[in-house]
């Protein structure tokens, strides 16, 4: 695991450098699609607390799942629900009324239909926000930060998502799980709502 990621104020750090202010626009961003209907949330991969500290003061019941320690700890000693979880070894994903997942989806780029159907099953309705500009490709520091930034505990990963390719995949995977998806909002990042149909 790269060093980032193991120090949640170096993650914090790093984040800002690489995203500026659209570090913490990530988290508000899909603050601001939940709904007062929407009463217990999961977040996959939440490697931050911003979502937790909303849900804290909404009284809305959060849990967190990542497979960060250092990040479960940092939660846990704030009084939020989180766990272990390899998202890859789970069969089954606690229920909400909300799965999140912030900006960490390509790194189950292999696994996106077991991803989604996971969470899926979790919620009604999911909310994942995806970078869709690769900064990695930029050249000099920040291009050579955000490479290492990628490496979560498997390794460096050259994979990214770009707008084309992930609205492909959630088009083809609609059909096959069966949702509706609402693209809220593009930029670097791309943040869709994911609605299982029948809910």
């Amino acid at each position: 695991m790269n060093v980032i990621y193991r120090n949640i104020w170096i993650y914090r750090a790093v984040m800002t450098v690489l995203y500026r202010e659209l570090y913490t626009k990530r988290f508000n961003r899909i603050i601001a699609i939940l709904s007062a209907s929407d009463r217990s949330i999961v977040e996959l991969c939440f490697g931050d607390i911003c979502i937790a500290d909303h849900c804290s003061r909404t009284k809305k019941r959060w849990k967190g799942i990542d497979i960060n320690a250092s990040f479960i700890s940092f939660a846990k000693k704030r009084g939020f629900d989180a766990e272990y979880g390899d998202i890859m070894k789970l069969s089954k994903l606690p229920e909400a009324d909300v799965c999140i997942m912030g900006g960490s989806l390509y790194h189950f780029h292999a696994s996106t239909m077991h991803i989604l159907s996971l969470m899926l099953a979790s919620a009604p309705k999911i909310i994942i926000s995806e970078p869709v500009t690769n900064i990695t490709s930029i050249k000099g520091v920040i291009g050579n930060i955000a490479s290492k930034a990628s490496n979560a505990g498997n390794g460096a990963e050259s994979f990214r998502y770009t707008k084309k390719t992930f609205t492909e995949m959630l088009e083809t995977a609609s059909e096959q799980l069966k949702f509706t998806s609402d693209i809220i909002s593009e930029g670097r990042d791309i943040l869709v709502r994911i609605t299982r149909n029948g809910s």
